[in-house]
């Protein structure tokens, strides 16, 4: 509350008469501002080395709507612009600068890639911005991605991008906030400004962005992840994170990005850039606080930090790979009749990334996975708890299986008649169902059979479909090569 306090109080006084060009209206001022806008054509030394009191000409003209946007077309230096009738689900936004003794982009790129889907590719875009100020530096850069991530630029999803020396305003004699140095102060207002311009380039080419830092690993189907939570957003928002740290994982809205690149700019030398949005967000309407969504979706690797000298190894505690299989998963909705806590719904546990998290459970308590169309299954696997939470696991469960779904609310589901295939093991089942169940499976209830005081953390039910062409229900074999599916007796079903 104290830090909203004087981000107000800064904000009226900027917007005080004096610090306006007198042709200045309403409508232009900073949540309402059409553009943010590229300074004149000085160049970035001598707006740096001014000494004067005089606010940078790209705050004043952010604050006027007849800013100038910024142009596309010479920022772009490798990829394709996206096209106006190919509007995108979102755009991921990475600021990069060059690191003197390791440089991380690479492998964020590669994990990014890697974690998206062939779909996820035809409606993402991702803007590298190479924000170092010496041309040769980001040259270099540049063509070593253009031959990293040759097929990713042919493609469309990847753009890299740069800055006009003339956007950035001075960044010496700022002001001394946080007791911090005149480097780590204009490495942090340079942040800002580097921000400012990225957004301002994505802006208008899709429904939501997301930022991430050069320096950091995603996790396998991050993106499903976030548009189930989009879909289950019920209040206003402006932005909601995945991330405990910084700026990593903040998802915004498309249509604040003109906005927040302007109060970027603005506030470019009073705040830590990570601190601004959050800031923006309440000034906006959004309310509630910071909207963090767990387990985080993205995991920093970076040691050595942009500021020269300065290491950080910190890691998000929230970020787990806990995800033991690569399975079918055919379209279902999962139900449960335990309550979950903060968001950590049963849909997560069948999902590529994120788990259930609810309880105590009691005896009788359910969890349901309703396919969409029944399917033939050749493998079902169930576990529970991970390396911070051992406990939270199911004590005494069993695996159940239905052919058909009756009727299904969102506080009951009905299907036929259950048989038990497998029990719960140390807090997992792992059941090969045999050829000669020549059934379709369309409900799958994990049923707890002791009432426990400890939470459940569901963390994956894998499903693997049935894709044999060849069965021989009398030797009880796979396919031609002869090899028996042995069933332990409690892991028997009843034929």
């Amino acid at each position: 509350m104290v830090l909203m306090n004087k981000v107000r109080m800064m904000y009226d006084k900027k917007l005080d008469d004096e610090f306006l060009p007198r042709n200045c209206t309403a409508r232009s001022r900073v949540l309402q501002v059409e553009a943010p806008c590229v300074v004149s054509n000085e160049s970035v030394t001598d707006v740096v080395q001014s000494d004067d009191d005089v606010k940078p000409r790209a705050v004043v003209d952010s604050m006027c709507g007849d800013s100038v946007m910024i142009d596309r077309q010479k920022a772009l230096i490798l990829g394709h612009p996206v096209s106006p009738d190919n509007h995108m689900f979102v755009t991921v936004g990475i600021s990069s600068i060059s690191r003197h003794t390791q440089d991380y982009l690479n492998v964020t790129l590669m994990s990014l890639f890697l974690a998206m889907t062939r779909e996820d590719r035809r409606s993402t875009v991702v803007v590298v911005f190479l924000s170092d100020l010496v041309p040769r530096v980001v040259a270099r850069r540049a063509e070593r991605l253009e031959t990293e991530f040759r097929s990713e630029i042919d493609q469309g999803v990847l753009q890299v991008i740069r800055a006009p020396r003339s956007f950035y305003p001075r960044l010496k004699n700022l002001k001394l906030n946080f007791e911090d140095k005149p480097r780590r102060v204009a490495w942090r207002a340079k942040q800002c400004v580097d921000f400012s311009f990225l957004i301002s380039y994505c802006h208008g080419m899709s429904d939501y962005y997301l930022q991430l830092d050069d320096d950091v690993t995603v996790k396998p189907g991050f993106l499903a992840v976030i548009r189930a939570k989009i879909r289950a957003a019920t209040e206003f928002w402006v932005y909601m994170t995945f991330s405990e740290l910084g700026s990593i994982g903040d998802l915004v809205q498309g249509k604040e990005l003109l906005g927040l690149a302007t109060f970027y700019m603005f506030f470019y030398e009073e705040l830590p850039v990570d601190w601004l949005l959050p800031e923006y967000s309440v000034l906006r309407g959004q309310q509630g606080g910071v909207k963090f969504h767990q387990p985080s979706l993205f995991q920093h690797i970076g040691v050595q930090s942009s500021l020269a000298d300065k290491k950080q190894e910190i890691i998000d505690r929230f970020y787990e790979s806990f995800k033991q299989h690569s399975a079918d998963n055919p379209p279902a909705s999962v139900f449960s009749s335990i309550a979950s806590f903060s968001g950590f719904n049963a849909d997560l546990a069948y999902g590529p990334a994120g788990y259930f998290w609810g309880g105590p459970p009691k005896n009788g308590d359910i969890f349901v996975v309703v396919f969409h169309t029944p399917h033939r299954l050749s493998r079902l696997a169930i576990h529970t708890g991970i390396r911070s939470h051992p406990l939270d696991v199911i004590g005494a469960g069993q695996l159940d299986v239905s052919e058909n779904l009756i009727a299904a609310t969102q506080r009951q589901v009905k299907c036929t008649k259950f048989e038990t295939i497998g029990k719960f093991s140390n807090g997992s089942v792992d059941v090969f169902i045999p050829h000669y169940y020549n059934r379709e499976v369309q409900c799958i209830r994990i049923m707890i059979t002791r009432t426990q005081p400890e939470w459940v953390l569901l963390r994956e039910i894998a499903v693997w479909l049935d894709k044999s062409t060849t069965i021989s229900n009398n030797n009880k074999t796979v396919g031609n090569n002869n090899k028996t599916h042995l069933i332990s007796s409690e892991d028997r079903l009843s034929l």
